[in-house]
């Protein structure tokens, strides 16, 4: 199997390790507090998942060409600059 995006295989393999990990300490130590054990899990399961689709994409070729679109997109650019800006503003201010 061939990686066609590394970034993605990368962010893919950390987000399955911090989801396996947390999934497997809310199991080890569950709290005692039932929605707070639910929360935990609920969370830990959605990184799994976040972390597994990364990785699935990054084997596919046509995945990896959409993602290299989208990050390209002027559009998403504009909304990055943006925002990076805003963000630099706001911490200049506090």
């Amino acid at each position: 199997m061939k990686i066609y995006n590394k970034k993605g295989f990368f962010s893919g393999v950390l987000w399955t390790a911090a989801g396996a990990f947390c999934l497997y300490r809310d199991i080890v130590d569950s709290a005692d507090f039932l929605p707070q054990q639910i929360k935990s899990v609920v969370i830990s399961l959605l990184c799994l998942a976040i972390g597994l689709t990364s990785l699935i994409r990054a084997f596919s070729k046509s995945s990896t060409r959409e993602d290299r679109i989208e990050e390209m997109d002027e559009r998403n650019r504009l909304v990055r600059l943006k925002t990076n800006s805003l963000t630099l503003n706001i911490l200049g201010y506090l």
